[in-house]
């Protein structure tokens, strides 16, 4: 699993594979740039897979990022959605954000989910 963290954006890209071996690392980088920021975006699109380990934290990350902070996620349709699935899980959960933002609405529903 690669980060790469585009600061300036509010971007954080991941690539490769996330899995329980790699999710402690993406925990620390996530807990740290959502206390430096009130907006973060987490880009997924690069992963090739993922475990239940990291639909977990994607989840924890979720529930942690208070009304004050807007996480968002984008290229939950790859390895995310597939193991989501799997687990039974519904993916569109990880986008529940403010629905009255129309841009977040727009993505949403723009990306399927």
């Amino acid at each position: 699993m690669q980060i790469i963290d585009e600061e300036d954006g509010g971007v954080l890209r991941i690539q490769g594979t996330l899995e329980i071996g790699v999710a402690a690392e993406l925990r620390e980088t996530l807990c740290n740039r959502l206390a430096e920021t009130s907006s973060l975006v987490l880009d997924l699109s690069g992963l090739d897979g993922c475990d239940t380990a990291a639909i977990q934290l994607l989840y924890s990350a979720r529930k942690a990022a208070d009304s004050a902070k807007r996480l968002r996620f984008v290229g939950l349709d790859g390895a995310v959605a597939g193991t989501a699935a799997a687990l039974g899980l519904r993916i569109g959960e990880l986008t529940a954000e403010d629905t009255s933002d129309p841009t977040v609405a727009n993505e949403a529903g723009a990306s399927g989910i």
